[in-house]
This record gives structure tokens, C-alpha cells and sequence, in this order.
């Protein structure tokens, strides 16, 4: 699933590769490769007259602006969304309050602070640092333990978050082969682990 690849590359380039080197490195400019040629195969990127440069279109879809363009299907998003957001309202003790908000929701709005918060908690699953300690101390042996049970706790609520952001990326879910994506949509040809491989081979 598209919508799947775009989300999850965005946070390994966000969470990781954005904070090595600024982001000047080969494997995260394979990152930026990819996740544009997805976002055309979904016509969520930016036009030129919307962005001027990466940091620009990238904002575009942090930002949620995408949902806002013509070709975005507004039937199909709502009737899935409306979903999870009658499941809210069910649970809340505002039901009635948020019944009379619910026609007028800002999907962009739920999209931007959905995915900050997503790339809050990718944070948290990234590595803290390299050890030079051999087999490591007790201690930091201890804290990798009561993390993993932190990061184990966040499970569903990952996976509730990410289903909104799939359905608010692309609503109509479409899959597409790297071959299609490679001939129509400039997805590069590079393995990005070939070449992350070789950057830290030779000293970043």
C-alpha cells in the first residue's frame, strides 16, 4: 500500500537520517527520492506553483495541505473516517458537543497533529546512541529493558494512529508494484541499504 511506504519512509527520514548530517547524505536523499515519486503515484505531491523546494513539498504534506487539492476523494475519506470518528465521540464525555462540531472537522488539522505526534513517538524507537562498552553494563541492559516495555505498550495505539494517517493520506488505499513506480513515477532504482551500507563503510 502506498499510503503504507509513504508514512513509514517519512519517519525513518524525519526521525533518523533528517537529524544525521542535516540530511546532506546519500541515503537520505534516496529517501526524498522515494517518498516523492509515492507521493505522485498518488497525486499528493505538491505542484510547482504550490512548493519551491524540498523542504517546501515536504511541508505540504505535514502540513495536510494535500487533502485540500481537487483530485483528493472527499465521499471515500469521509465515510472512513467517519468511522473512527463516531468511535471517538462514543467514547467521550463530550458526546454531545462534539456531535455538533463533527460536520465541520478539518482533515488537514487532524493530519498535521496526528503525524506529529506519530513522529514524536518514532523518536522514541530510534537508537540512542552507539555503545562502546562490549556486551554493555547492567545498567544500560536495565534501561533497554523498561524502554522495551514502554515501546511494547505503544503497540495499538501505533497502529490506530497510522490506520487514520493511511486512510487521511490516500483514501482509496492504492498499491503499486516498484517496477510501475520506477517506470512512471522516477522511483530510483538505488537499494537505500546498499547505500546507507556503504556511506557508513566509508566513514559518513
Amino acid at each position: 500500500m502506498i499510503a503504507k511506504d509513504i508514512l513509514k519512509k517519512y519517519i525513518e527520514y524525519i526521525c533518523f537520517w533528517n537529524a544525521s548530517e542535516g540530511a546532506k547524505n546519500p541515503p537520505s536523499e534516496i529517501l526524498q527520492q522515494q517518498i516523492s515519486s509515492l507521493m505522485k503515484a498518488i497525486d499528493i505531491f505538491p505542484n510547482p506553483d504550490e512548493v519551491d523546494s524540498t523542504d517546501s513539498y515536504f511541508s505540504f504534506f505535514e502540513y495536510g495541505d494535500f487533502t485540500k487539492r481537487n483530485t483528493y476523494n472527499e465521499d471515500i475519506l469521509t465515510n472512513k473516517m467517519q468511522v473512527f470518528i463516531d468511535e471517538f465521540i462514543s467514547q467521550s464525555n463530550h458526546a454531545d458537543r462534539l456531535n455538533q462540531m463533527k460536520d465541520d472537522i478539518e482533515y488537514d488539522q487532524i493530519f498535521s497533529i496526528l503525524l506529529s505526534f506519530r513522529l514524536r513517538i518514532g523518536m522514541l524507537f530510534m537508537p540512542d546512541g552507539i555503545r562502546y562498552e562490549g556486551f554493555g553494563s547492567f545498567e544500560n541492559h536495565f534501561y533497554d529493558y523498561q524502554k522495551g516495555i514502554v515501546l511494547k505498550s505503544l503497540d495499538e495505539t501505533i497502529k490506530k494512529i497510522d490506520e487514520i494517517l493511511y486512510i487521511l493520506i490516500d483514501p482509496t488505499q492504492k498499491s503499486m508494484d516498484e517496477e510501475t513506480l520506477i517506470a512512471h513515477h522516477d522511483y530510483p532504482t538505488k537499494d537505500l541499504r546498499s547505500v546507507a551500507n556503504d556511506w557508513f563503510a566509508n566513514g559518513f
